[in-house]
């Protein structure tokens, strides 16, 4: 049932190894990728006091983060 809702694993992983390995994003760092394209973020995903919050909320699940 699952393989009938989910892509397999290496059509899945196609984007994140496109985004990790092409040369032409090759010092890119903290931009939103939808699917194999750059794109905007919700604007939930750029709320700072959401990610301060999350932020909290991981340190005191593992511990101070360096």
């Amino acid at each position: 049932v699952i393989g009938l809702v989910l892509p397999p694993p290496e059509k899945g992983a196609r984007p994140i190894v496109r985004v990790a390995s092409d040369p032409a994003l090759e010092g890119v760092s903290g931009r939103y990728f939808n699917k194999m394209e750059e794109a905007a973020p919700s604007p939930a995903a750029s709320n700072d006091a959401d990610a301060a919050r999350l932020w909290r909320v991981a340190e005191e699940s593992v511990g101070p983060i360096p």
